[in-house]
């Protein structure tokens, strides 16, 4: 089969070649545009403490201070587990960075 012919061919079959390096990129870039924003996601209590260094003491002080930022969506049930707002957390912890610096 020369070019002519697999050109036809993918032609006739909507077919398309691509650069596999090109592939990869748009990959990246379309998991970079699709992933979800830190402004809407949710995390437990556990998944708060290991990746921010937070203790339970520090959420429980800024859940109950009317000033802090720090946003809570309690469950529907008594065992349902309190989420936070990743982004209230990181905001959070700047505001009571800006409060101990004053």
């Amino acid at each position: 089969m020369n070019s002519e012919e697999l050109t036809t061919y993918l032609q006739k079959n909507n077919l398309l070649l691509v650069n596999k390096d090109a592939l990869l990129d748009l990959m990246v870039e379309v998991n970079l545009k699709t992933k979800v924003d830190k402004r809407v996601k949710w995390l437990t209590q556990r998944d708060v403490i290991a990746k921010y260094g937070v203790t339970r003491h520090w959420l429980t002080l800024a859940e109950k201070n009317e000033k802090s930022p720090l946003k809570v969506k309690k469950g529907a049930y008594k065992t349902a587990k309190k989420k936070y707002n990743e982004q209230s957390v990181i905001d959070t912890q700047n505001w009571q960075y800006e409060i101990s610096n004053c």
